[in-house]
């Protein structure tokens, strides 16, 4: 009975210890489902976290490059642009270097205007480039990554069809010359960028996305659901991490609908971010289905215990469950190693680990390129693929490893064909338990860079050169007016050598008296910009005081240091005393005019009382002559000569007024009509005896003028007076009054032989006739140039033209007095003048 009982107890004893078994296994289970499942998702959310890192170092370096090859494009363009010869070199290279960075889109040289004048595309040339979508431009010299543009360039905008389309323009802007700033524009395709990396990651759970520090979504693949340029500001990075942290990760909202394991990472040098995530759901179902086989395990494990409480078959299923698990992690390691592999093949520069001896234990693809001789990377040494100088620098680090890393590193070897490659290298010893392990570490081809380098040095050479043979003294000097630079010209003009005026005060030298001068302009340029020009005496060498024009201007500097001012010399002394000279000839001439005005004054002044007696006794004698015709017409004669000369007394006299500015006497408001028809009734008899018509319809409103009376009825009986001298017979004059602007004008016209063009002003000079009627004029030449002056007294006008046909027009313009109205356009005929 006890032995049943003992049975018993031990089947309830098996069977408790079955359940209580199951039961523990069914917990463990749980237990090893959640636990493993949380560590899926950590090792997803390291993983990500790795990939942005590594994703955005790529970036960052691709972005260098870029940066770095519109260095050497915009040495080019200033090369070119100061040569003067074009930019068709510049044009191919660019292309060259668009061929060799798959992720440039294009590149672009602009104008401050936006025209295209070098283009990686030649059928981009000469087109234009709104500005103002990029947005502000960097400074000269600077070189900034701007804000994403939709579109697939800079002249083709984005459409409806095609949202998911842009660019993010880096642009480098050069220093100011004279044809003006221009700007290097690459257009980064990151949409290419983040394609590579998603086929590096082959993996479509997975998304890598680029954003701007913005929030601006820059590049994502089309299921990510997003378009670009949408914002992000929302999403956790903005949220929890930035400013504070350049990089982080988290579980939660995405990009994506659903819940999404994410990691994000700044770019060091440029605005932007590389957002590396993995839908959650997804990694569950992927970790649902591999927990299936573990369920099957232990459910096989279950139909064991409940069938037998053998000890041997529950440790054979936990060996079999363990050799699983280590299977699995076996398989999910080898899965990151070829994963990140393929991170090292996608970077654009040389990787690699060696150890402690300095072989190459690990290297991306471009060592491969090196071993020529088909040897293994592992059978050389690092050093073994540079030349000897670099070896030994090398194998010094390998012998005595530095604890802090190694930055900057020139390294160089010879290919095969014997051209020199030059390498930037960065190292890092790797240390375990304190001992040397070996190192790890990147390599960057820098050739072209120090090519371009050199290029420049050679061209800063020249720039020297050209300013030690220019003729013009020039020197340059810093913001604390030290003298960093003069030339030979300089040295001879102010008989002091470089060597002694190196760090010295420039105004150590300049008097006293222009010193402010001298530091008020340099304030002004280095404020404004802008060069700046002034005039100073300087005293040579030999001891001459020289009239100097001093013309000043900033020379850019590098990043980080201050621009020089670059004052040159123009010696203008020559010029300066010519001037005076002119200006005395001037002076002088004048005071000659003034004598010969005075003379003529005094003379005519003086010859006026004999003529005066002289008519007064030929008319006695014409009233005394009587019956006696002879005599009568001897005293006619003397008269009419005495007339003639009085008249040219007079406008001898006139003249002198005139250059004097003493030609008007009071002025008053006047009626132009009444001054007009006052002459009109003086010149009558003359035209009746040609005969010839006088054509005048008065307006019917008044034309007040604010004139001297007689010296306009004089300007008017001069100008009626020719036209009626050299009118045909049965011919008219015709005179019409035109109001305009304030302003009236009136024009005397006849039908005579017309003046030639290259007379229509010189008629106005004194004792100058027409060619074409001096002959039979009668005239002294004085009284177009009478009328003249009196015109321009009363800021008035008179010129001449010739008529259509034959004939002159004498325009006379003359302003209204003020709130005078004008005459209506038609205005109301008037008597006409004829003769009887």
């Amino acid at each position: 009975m006890s032995e049943s009982l003992r049975s018993s107890a031990r089947s309830v004893w098996l069977v408790v210890a079955g359940v209580v078994l199951s039961a523990a296994v069914v917990l463990g289970l749980a237990a090893l489902w959640l636990h493993e499942r949380q560590e899926h998702s950590e090792r997803e959310l390291a993983r990500n976290e790795l990939m942005s890192a590594l994703f955005a170092d790529a970036l960052g370096r691709q972005i260098d490059g870029a940066a770095l090859a519109l260095d050497g494009l915009g040495e080019q363009a200033q090369a070119a642009a100061a040569a003067g010869a074009g930019f068709r070199s510049l044009q191919a290279l660019m292309g060259q270097t668009e061929l060799h960075l798959p992720f440039i889109r294009g590149l672009l040289l602009l104008d401050a205007r936006g025209q295209v004048l070098a283009s990686s595309q030649p059928r981009e040339v000469s087109q234009h480039v709104n500005l103002a979508r990029l947005g502000p431009l960097p400074a000269p010299g600077a070189t900034a990554l701007l804000g994403f543009q939709p579109g697939r360039d800079l002249l083709v905008p984005a459409t409806a069809e095609a949202p998911q389309v842009g660019f993010l323009p880096l642009v480098r802007s050069l220093p100011s010359g004279s044809s003006g700033t221009h700007y290097l524009v690459a257009l980064i395709h990151l949409a290419s960028i983040t394609s590579m990396q998603h086929a590096t990651l082959r993996d479509e759970r997975t998304s890598t996305l680029v954003v701007g520090l913005d929030g601006r979504l820059m590049a994502a693949p089309r299921e990510a659901g997003r378009r670009l340029g949408d914002s992000l500001r929302q999403s956790a990075p903005f949220e929890r991490f930035l400013p504070a942290r350049e990089q982080g990760s988290w579980i939660g909202a995405g990009v994506r609908a659903g819940t999404q394991v994410a990691a994000f990472r700044l770019l060091r040098n440029w605005p932007l971010m590389v957002w590396v995530e993995s839908d959650q759901e997804a990694l569950h179902a992927q970790w649902a289905d591999t927990a299936r086989g573990l369920f099957g395990a232990g459910a096989l494990a279950l139909l064991f215990l409940a069938w037998t409480t053998r000890g041997a078959v529950r440790d054979l299923q936990q060996r079999v469950r363990a050799q699983r698990e280590r299977d699995a992690a076996q398989e999910q390691a080898l899965a990151r190693e070829q994963e990140l592999a393929q991170t090292l093949r996608s970077l654009q520069e040389l990787v690699f680990r060696t150890d402690a001896q300095g072989h190459v234990t690990l290297a991306n693809q471009h060592l491969g390129p090196w071993l020529a001789d088909g040897a293994a990377a592992g059978a050389r040494c690092l050093w073994d693929y540079f030349d000897e100088p670099s070896q030994q620098r090398l194998q010094a680090y390998y012998e005595a490893p530095p604890s802090a890393a190694i930055k900057g590193l020139v390294l160089s070897r010879r290919e095969p064909g014997g051209a020199e490659r030059i390498f930037e290298a960065n190292l890092q010893a790797l240390w375990r338990d304190g001992s040397f392990i070996g190192m790890a570490g990147s390599a960057m081809d820098v050739t072209e860079r120090e090519r371009m380098q050199q290029r420049l040095q050679a061209q800063l050479a020249f720039n020297r050169q050209l300013m030690e043979v220019s003729p013009l003294p020039k020197s340059l000097y810093d913001r604390h007016r030290r003298y960093r630079v003069v030339n030979r010209a300089w040295e001879q003009f102010t008989g002091r050598k470089a060597a002694e005026v190196y760090g010295q005060q420039v105004l150590s030298q300049v008097p006293s008296a222009q010193r402010d001068l001298h530091l008020q302009k340099d304030q002004e340029l280095l404020q404004s910009g802008h060069p700046v020009r002034y005039e100073v005496q300087v005293r040579r060498a030999d001891g001459s005081l020289r009239d100097v024009v001093v013309n000043k201007l900033l020379v850019p500097a590098a990043a980080g240091e201050e621009p020089l001012i670059m004052a040159v010399l123009m010696d203008v002394t020559e010029f300066r005393e010519a001037e005076r000279a002119t200006a005395l000839a001037r002076d002088t001439a004048e005071q000659a005019l003034q004598a010969r005005t005075a003379f003529v004054a005094n003379i005519t002044h003086e010859l006026r009382t004999p003529l005066q007696s002289i008519l007064g006794f030929s008319e006695l004698g014409r009233a005394r002559a009587g019956e006696q015709a002879r005599l009568g017409q001897m005293f006619d004669t003397i008269h009419g000569a005495g007339e003639r000369m009085l008249k040219l007394v007079c406008d001898l006299l006139d003249l002198a007024k005139a250059e004097r500015s003493e030609v008007l006497g009071p002025r008053c408001t006047v009626d132009l009509r009444d001054l007009v028809g006052a002459a009109l009734r003086e010149l009558e008899p003359m035209a009746q005896g040609k005969p010839v018509q006088l054509q005048w319809a008065a307006p019917a409103q008044p034309l007040p003028v604010d004139a001297d009376p007689e010296r306009l009825l004089q300007v008017l009986r001069n100008v009626l007076a020719n036209a009626l001298r050299f009118a045909p017979a049965e011919s008219s004059v015709e005179l019409d009054v035109q109001c305009e602007a304030g302003a009236v004008r009136l024009c005397v016209a006849d039908r005579g032989p017309g003046i030639p063009e290259p007379e229509l002003e010189r008629i106005f000079e004194p004792f100058v006739q027409s060619s074409r009627t001096r002959d039979g004029a009668g005239g002294t030449g004085l009284g177009l140039a009478i009328a003249r002056q009196i015109m321009a007294a009363h800021e008035g006008s008179i010129h001449a033209r010739n008529r259509v046909g034959s004939g002159a027009v004498f325009e006379i313009r003359l302003s209204l007095d003020a709130g005078a109205a004008c005459p209506a356009s038609d205005p109301a005929p008037g008597p006409a003048h004829s003769p009887a």
